[in-house]
């Protein structure tokens, strides 16, 4: 069969669509970003991407067809949304936009995704026939979709399908359930503090959830008598959530202390299904036992590095030659991402040529040329893990730098990591901040190199950084609002980048540097100072350290000593400089004192040959 599927990057739908592949089914994968998981599948032949947003594909004419559309995209799905009303209704209009859209493409079946919550709070047994009373926003909108979809495919003819799903689990999930939460405090034998956890609990793998939608929409289409149906989708396990706890404990073989009624959670949630109808239909589908499953979790990577790159291929071998040297670190704490910007050199053969010497290494290849800001934004949405560092294709780190810094990354919980490559004098010693406008002010300009900034992953999916890739700096935006909604950030002093060999750098750069660092940045600023991210006196003392220590070097380089070399262009430099520091007597001084530390450099380092320093490597 050929299955459609919206919201296929979230947790269920990457499972659905590996289970549906692997069962030899078609799958066309609605994705808005790109997402390796899913990727891995395409060379199968059996999964195609398309790469769009709902509202576009609800007014798009698609020339295919489909058996089964299952709609899983839902806006809110995070348990600080599920209250906001005007946000959870939302999500109805575009789902009955999709009834439509499956009775365009000639599908016998749409599915969507119901939930538990529909119910409401039940002491005791629930079933398909029990009343429903939602209690959150979220259960009340997934029960009017439920009934505005029952019509709907009633009268374009097409069968319906409303899977109520229940607490599912596994791989993958988002890091805060608290599955994953207690999964990775266990592993460091950190203290948990909990709810009384005496209520009836129902944990299902992803896995088997995916098994068991793939079976239910076999039996939908092919009984002739099906034609609309709700169905609980959970497992056999139900028992007391302590035990589920207590269990994970003794798996992980965890000392974590269990400080159960230190948690007060608003509503006791109470998890009981009756499987009789599901299990009528299409017997019992689990397969995975939750200790089995547990002991595998909690040991999401500590770092992504994610590399966009267009050619460049002796960049690509220098830096997978430096991770060779390091492959262990590949196998679990670091997960390695190419984003190959439709390259005209054969990247991914260089790759697979790194992967069968046992380099583990995530390979995407965009289908057209995106633009080099683009693929950047590209590299950030598939971090994954708890940090994530998008690292220029010849910023190659030195030998051993990976090894010093992972145990940094694992012991901390910072917003953002800032790598000070500039004093070697320092190597390895940090410097935490507990005042973000006083990290932002020490880092000011440097906050527009990529290389040297680690990301704390979760603030990754809050911010549109594709909105602000016309200005070559669509990572500002994403930086701020991590650091400043963190509790803590860090400074690493290392000089950890080899030297480049590099030998176009037209490839990737010649951009006007005075637009991008000044107007740019000074936009984007001036944008967080708007939003309360920032302080006008901190805005200040950005833009002044900013013009001390770059925007004097970019007018020695490019506009005095106009050099060539340099991969960006001067035009109306002198003009912007003007407009933006002329009224500032700061910016006489330092760039007199630049043009002397020029003059001397050019003198006693060229000329007579002092104060030459091997650079590292």
């Amino acid at each position: 069969m050929v299955f459609f599927i919206t919201g296929a990057t979230s947790f269920i739908g990457k499972a659905l669509c590996r289970h549906l592949v692997e069962a030899g089914d078609r799958v066309v994968a609605v994705t808005r970003h790109a997402c390796p998981e899913l990727e891995e599948l395409v060379p199968t032949g059996r999964l195609e991407l398309l790469h769009t947003d709902l509202q576009q594909l609800a007014a798009t004419a698609l020339p295919l067809h489909a058996d089964v559309l299952i709609h899983l995209a839902w806006m809110g799905v995070r348990r600080e949304d599920r209250c906001d009303a005007e946000m959870q209704g939302s999500n109805i209009p575009l789902s009955l936009e999709m009834i439509a859209l499956a009775g365009r493409i000639g599908c016998r079946l749409y599915v969507d995704a119901g939930s538990q919550e529909e119910y409401g709070i039940v002491r005791g047994p629930v079933s398909e026939e029990t009343p429903c009373h939602p209690a959150t926003e979220y259960g009340k909108a997934k029960l009017q979709l439920y009934e505005a979809s029952r019509e709907a495919c009633d009268k374009l003819g097409i069968k319906y399908l409303h899977p109520r799903i229940f607490s599912v689990y596994g791989e993958d999930d988002h890091p805060n359930t608290l599955v994953m939460t207690a999964a990775r405090k266990m592993r460091r034998n950190e203290p948990l503090s909990l709810s009384s956890c005496t209520q009836k609990w129902n944990y299902l793998c992803v896995r088997d959830a995916a098994a068991i939608l793939g079976a239910l929409c076999r039996k939908a289409v092919d009984d002739a008598s099906f034609h609309s149906e709700v169905f609980l989708v959970a497992s056999r396990d139900t028992r007391p959530l302590k035990d589920f706890v207590e269990s994970m404990k003794a798996v992980l073989h965890s000392d974590s202390r269990l400080d159960y009624g230190l948690a007060n959670p608003d509503k006791d949630v109470w998890l009981e299904p009756d499987l009789s109808k599901l299990t009528a239909a299409v017997g019992q589908l689990e397969s995975h036992r939750f200790e089995e499953v547990v002991a595998r979790l909690g040991t999401d990577p500590v770092l992504s590095i994610s590399i966009p790159i267009y050619n460049r291929s002796q960049c690509l071998v220098r830096m997978l030659d430096r991770f060779l040297e390091d492959s262990d670190l590949f196998e679990e704490k670091i997960y390695l991402y190419v984003s190959d910007n439709c390259s005209t050199e054969d990247l991914k053969s260089i790759v697979d040529g790194y992967v069968a010497r046992g380099l583990r290494v995530h390979y995407h290849r965009n289908e057209e040329n995106i633009g080099a800001d683009l693929n950047i934004c590209a590299c950030f949405r598939a971090g994954q893990g708890k940090y994530t560092l998008v690292l220029g294709s010849d910023d190659i780190p030195q030998s051993g730098f990976l090894r010093g810094l992972l145990p940094i990354l694992e012991d901390g919980e910072y917003g953002m990591v800032h790598i000070n490559i500039y004093d070697g004098r320092k190597n390895w010693m940090t410097q935490e901040y507990r005042d973000a406008e006083k990290f932002f002010v020490d880092m000011h300009g440097w906050i527009t190199f990529i290389s040297i900034h680690i990301v704390a992953t979760r603030f990754i999916p809050q911010v549109p950084v594709e909105s602000y890739a016309s200005k070559n700096l669509a990572q500002i935006p994403l930086y701020l609002k991590a650091g400043v909604e963190s509790e803590r950030n860090l400074v690493v002093n290392h000089v950890f980048l080899t030297p480049s060999e590099n030998g176009n750098p037209a490839d990737t750069a010649g951009y006007n540097a005075f637009q991008v660092f000044i107007v740019y940045l000074l936009d984007l600023l001036d944008e967080a100072v708007a939003k309360g991210q920032l302080s006008r006196k901190a805005y200040k003392a950005i833009k002044r350290r900013t013009y001390k220590y770059i925007i004097t070097q970019h007018i020695v380089n490019l506009l005095i000593l106009k050099r060539t070399n340099y991969n960006h262009n001067s035009r109306t430099g002198w003009k912007i400089v003007w407009e933006y520091y002329g009224k500032h007597l700061y910016a006489y001084y330092y760039l007199a004192w630049r043009i002397v530390y020029a003059a001397c450099h050019l003198v006693f380092v060229k000329k007579l040959g002092w104060g030459k320093k091997q650079r590292p490597s």
